[in-house]
Formats: C-alpha cells, sequence, structure tokens
C-alpha cells in the first residue's frame, strides 16, 4: 500500500508531537551570586495592625538563609507560614524576609562555582557544597567542585557511567578548578599529595612573593614570583612579603639591610677593620709602619654609601691610615662617621684636604691621646672649612 502525499505531512507532524512529549533531562540553573547572612530579629507584619494599632509580629527568625533559599524557607519554617496565614500571600512574606536579609549590615555578596548549593552558616555565609556527584575540591579550602578522574561527567552529572552518547565530551576548561578571589593558582613541583596546584595570595606569602615559582596546569598565571626566605644573607623567620616584594628585617652575621630592606649586603672586608683592631687583630703592612689595605675608590665610595665607617686605630709606630684617595668626599653620606683614633709615640691624629666635607647630620670624631703625649688633633687645618652646618667636630684627649 502506497501512502499518499497528504498522508505524509500529518505522520510527520504527529512524529514530531510525540518525540516533544519525550522527556527532558532537567538542567538546574548554577547558581552563580547570592547573598546571604545571618538572621536574628521579628518578622514584622505592618499590614497586618492589632487592636492597639501595633504592627504584628508572626514570629522571631534565627537563622543563616541566603536570597536563593528564600522560596522554601518560607514553604517550611513555622514562622513564615504564620505570616502567610495572616498576610494571605506568600509572595508578600518571601519578599518581607528577602528585604531583611539584604538590609543586614553584615550581609555577604558571594560567588559559587558551577554545580554548587549555598550552604550559609553563621561561621561562614558563603559556604557552598557540591551537588550532581561532584566533589568539593581541594578538600580542605574548596574552591570548585569537580568530577573525580575515575568517574564520568554526562548531562551535568558526575557518576559511574559507562558511556554518556547524547552529550559531547565536555572541555577541559569548563572542569579546571578555580581559586578564591585575591589568590592565585601556583604550581606545586614534586608534590606528594597528587595535587600539582595550590591557591597562594602572591601579596602577603613570603614563599611566594610576587608571583608564582613554578608554573600551574590551569590558568595562566605569571611565573615572576621569588622566596623571600632564600634570599642570601637573610635569617629564616625575620623576612616577610607585602604588596608583592620582599621585606627583610634582619640579616646573619657578614650582612647588613639594604636600605630598601630587599636584600642583605655583604660587609665589605674593609669596612671591618675597626672592630679588627678593637679585638687586638693586627693589619698586615711593611715593616716599620702600620698601612690598612689599600681600597679603590669605587669601594670605599660604595661602602660610604650603605653606611659603612671607617676607623683609622693607634699601633706601636709610624702610621699611615688607610690608604684611600684623598679626594673622596662625594663617599660620605648621612649618617657616616669618620673615627681617627691615636697614634703612639706621635701627635699626629688625622690629616684632611681641604676639599673634604660631610654631609648635613654626618659627624666626625677626630680622637687623638696617649699617654704624655699631646691630646688633640693635628694637621687638620682644612678640615672645618669643609664642615657643613650641623656635623660635629670632637677631638679629645686623655
Amino acid at each position: 500500500m502506497k501512502l499518499s502525499s497528504f498522508a505524509v505531512p500529518i505522520l510527520s507532524a504527529s512524529t514530531a508531537f510525540a518525540l516533544s512529549k519525550l522527556p527532558r533531562p532537567h538542567r538546574r540553573a548554577p547558581i552563580v551570586h547570592d547573598v546571604c547572612g545571618s538572621l536574628n530579629s521579628d518578622l514584622i507584619l505592618n499590614e497586618v495592625i492589632d487592636s492597639l494599632g501595633r504592627a504584628t509580629v508572626a514570629g522571631h527568625i534565627e537563622v543563616c538563609l541566603c536570597l536563593s533559599d528564600v522560596v522554601k524557607f518560607v514553604e517550611s519554617n513555622i514562622v513564615a507560614q504564620e505570616a502567610v496565614k495572616l498576610l494571605g500571600d506568600h509572595v508578600k512574606v518571601e519578599a518581607l524576609i528577602s528585604g531583611m536579609i539584604t538590609g543586614l549590615p553584615t550581609g555577604s555578596h558571594c560567588s559559587y562555582p558551577d554545580h554548587a548549593r549555598a550552604l550559609c552558616t553563621d561561621s561562614n555565609p558563603c559556604d557552598f557544597e557540591c551537588t550532581d556527584g561532584y566533589l568539593a575540591f581541594p578538600p580542605e579550602k574548596p574552591t570548585s567542585c569537580k568530577c573525580p578522574n575515575h568517574l564520568m561527567e554526562c548531562d551535568g552529572k558526575c557518576g559511574h557511567f559507562k558511556e554518556c552518547p547524547s552529550k559531547a565530551p565536555p572541555s577541559r576548561r569548563g572542569n579546571e578548578p578555580q581559586c578564591a578571589a585575591g589568590r592565585t593558582m601556583c604550581g606545586i613541583p614534586g608534590t606528594s599529595t597528587g595535587q600539582p596546584w595550590k591557591c597562594v595570595d602572591v601579596t602577603t606569602d613570603p614563599t611566594t612573593c610576587g608571583g608564582c615559582l613554578n608554573a600551574s596546569p590551569f590558568g595562566n598565571a605569571p611565573v615572576a614570583g621569588v622566596n623571600c626566605e632564600d634570599i642570601k644573607g637573610v635569617i629564616p623567620g625575620t623576612v616577610a612579603c607585602g604588596n608583592g616584594r620582599c621585606i627583610v628585617k634582619d640579616c646573619a652575621e657578614g650582612f647588613f639591610v639594604a636600605p630598601a630592606s630587599d636584600a642583605c649586603i655583604p660587609v665589605p672586608e674593609y669596612a671591618t677593620v675597626d672592630s679588627n683592631q678593637q679585638s687586638g687583630e693586627a693589619i698586615p703592612g711593611s715593616a716599620g709602619s702600620i698601612e690598612g689595605p689599600k681600597v679603590s675608590r669605587d669601594e670605599l665610595t660604595a661602602a660610604l654609601k650603605h653606611g659603612a665607617g671607617i676607623a683609622i686605630a693607634h699601633f706601636g709606630g709610624p702610621v699611615g691610615g688607610l690608604k684611600t684617595p684623598r679626594d673622596v668626599t662625594s663617599g660620605i653620606q648621612h649618617g657616616t662617621g669618620v673615627l681617627v683614633k691615636p697614634v703612639e709615640g706621635t701627635s699626629a691624629g688625622f690629616k684632611a684636604t681641604r676639599d673634604v666635607g660631610l654631609a648635613h647630620g654626618a659627624a666626625k670624631s677626630l680622637t687623638a691621646g696617649h699617654m704624655g703625649a699631646f691630646a688633640g688633633t693635628h694637621g687638620i687645618r682644612g678640615v672645618d672649612g669643609g664642615l657643613i652646618p650641623g656635623a660635629g667636630t670632637c677631638a679629645k684627649g686623655v
């Protein structure tokens, strides 16, 4: 039997109608943003006035609630149901409770990952729990809901499915974990926990300061950070990270904190001459005279700029002092001290050229004095001319 041309359209229409009646998988719209807070107040119905002219109180509500859960709350809460009876309209009650949440001074605006449901608590109004078979990840402080590798995603669900022909494989990006706001996802090389990444605050974490040290398998955070604990010369536990830069508080012996407090600078050998002399150590020199180490002009200037001191101590014979360029003046900066101690057997304390000047606030301590000899300074006629107001000159004797 042949079907007429008239019957074909009718058959097609009936087939389409039948297909439209087939059940479709339910897709719940994901909650991305919500407002949550802890309510602890009376539910007042201003539209219902009692015999004394006062608004009726339906009851007291004490619960942590989100806007997305108000409808379910009104359906199940005794106080809310009493308000529905008095007002005769559940929509008005829902609006009243929603207004109470948004009017909270301590209300929180929350964001949730896919496959999550708001789980408001007094301690964490923005807490959530994963649904549809997904698991919270990472377990300690979850930021996403992830389908484990041994399970399969199918039509918005995570479970033990043998196959999922009705849906194309999900994209990798749609399944990537996410870090909370203000945190960066950084890689962890050689981890034994099975999680090759972590969420950190690169503005305050001293081990990942200013950025990631290793790339993460997810996201595209730049690898531009430093581990402040690895700074050479720093004492462990005395370094911090602020605004993405290391803050050094103390340095090990032989180092001093840089002016910018971001590093430890080695103390030059010639900057420790004074401490060696005080401990009784002799500085090698030619026979019959004592000479300090020869220091270049650039090295001396660099040391003085960092606040190092030059000490010329007394010895048992003629002294030439530390051999330094006579015209080094720019290196003596604020807070730099020049200490000249007496030489046994001579009254010569310090000789300076006329162009030696000190910056404002620096101090010259010209100290001379040995037993039975002239106490004071000698040959410093040009020093006073180089002094800037505020600098002090001190000459002492015994």
